[in-house]
């Protein structure tokens, strides 16, 4: 079993890293191609990751920097469920309620909300609080 087939997350990962860093019709491209890269090769990368954070605890793990502002240096990589991936990323739509700031999707699962319900509401010009309780009814 090869080294890609023992740890295709982190495969995963590496590849779309060199994609970021190396092609121009990626759309990350512009913004990275002056940083260093510093992994030369998959297998000194694989082996940095798992020997700082460890193999992947699950199947519902990414592998995602902790610090989304900062390149994919060494000390900022973390597994992260997929989930909280997601809400972290571009497409997430965030919300302020009680001055707490939700990703919509997070705040649906806290209020135990249909999300497409909830958005349906927001769009026909409910208040926030107004589209909770009547989703809650």
């Amino acid at each position: 079993m090869t080294l890609i087939q023992r740890h295709p997350a982190i495969w995963n990962c590496y590849r779309d890293l060199r994609q970021r860093h190396f092609n121009p019709r990626n759309p990350c491209y512009e913004s990275l191609k002056h940083l260093e890269f510093t992994w030369p090769n998959f297998k000194t990368f694989c082996q940095h990751i798992l020997d700082t954070i460890g193999p992947r605890p699950g199947d519902q793990y990414r592998l995602t920097r902790k610090d989304i502002t900062r390149p994919y240096e060494e000390d900022n990589f973390q597994w992260l469920l997929h989930q909280k991936v997601i809400r972290r990323g571009r497409a997430a739509r965030f919300i302020t309620y009680k001055r707490r700031r939700y990703c919509i999707s997070e705040l649906c699962q806290t209020f135990n909300l249909s999300y497409y319900k909830f958005r349906r509401r927001i769009k026909k010009g409910l208040s926030i609080g107004q589209a909770i309780k009547e989703s809650q009814i």
